[in-house]
């Protein structure tokens, strides 16, 4: 199966902006690692929806 012109578009698009999303968060990722925050590979969703407080109310 052969891709048509215009998936081969929406690939290598799809694939640019997500080096420019890796390039955009590098620089806050070298300042949450200057901070002493390293990915520990835990789900930290329920301690930042503690954090947050109750957002999504009663």
């Amino acid at each position: 199966m052969t891709e048509s012109r215009d998936e081969k578009k929406l690939a290598f698009a799809a694939q640019k902006d997500r080096a420019s999303l890796a390039e955009r968060v590098a620089p806050i990722q070298s300042r949450a690692r200057a901070l002493g925050l390293r990915p520990d590979g835990i789900n930290d969703k329920p301690l930042m929806d503690d954090l947050s407080g109750d957002i999504d109310g009663p």
